[in-house]
């Protein structure tokens, strides 16, 4: 079996029963939600952060993904988005440290995944427009740049 198909040379990818353009803002979404995971999955790698918490967070992100595409039919945020809450709940923001991470690796690791985090979210708000979305899934998206920028102190 070969990998190359040779079905998306033309700017259409298969979702699902159905062709669409690569440039559909699902298929941005989707990119974007992948993005976050494949560098978040760099990120623990390569900064040895807590495995547990980040490889949760990347099944979430792949359970959004399938619920987007609509091979998941519907997926419970309130325990996940409840987590990220508790985890965000007193802690004091030192933006200083957080806006111009340049002489900390791990502070630097987290600023660029909060940044890919928050393209996502715009992703899919602009997604939201034309395939309505279950609302948990802004929510989740918004919280989790919340706690990633709350892993920088």
């Amino acid at each position: 079996m070969t990998i190359t198909t040779k079905t998306g040379d033309l700017g259409s990818t298969l979702i699902k029963d159905h062709r669409l353009l690569k440039s559909d803002p699902l298929i941005q979404a989707l990119g974007d939600l992948d993005e976050c995971s494949s560098l978040i999955i760099y990120m623990q790698a390569h900064l040895k952060l807590d495995k547990t918490t980040w490889e949760l967070i990347v099944h979430e992100l792949y359970q959004i993904s399938s619920l987007i595409t609509g091979y998941l039919k519907d997926l419970n945020l309130r325990e996940p988005i409840s987590r990220l809450e508790v985890a965000i709940q007193g802690k004091q923001f030192l933006t200083q440290k957080f806006i111009f991470p340049f002489d900390d690796e791990r502070a630097a690791h987290l600023h660029y995944v909060r940044a890919v985090i928050r393209r996502a979210e715009r992703s899919c708000v602009a997604l939201n427009q034309t395939h309505t979305l279950q609302a948990d899934i802004l929510v989740y998206l918004n919280r989790l740049s919340d706690f990633v920028f709350s892993q920088e102190l």
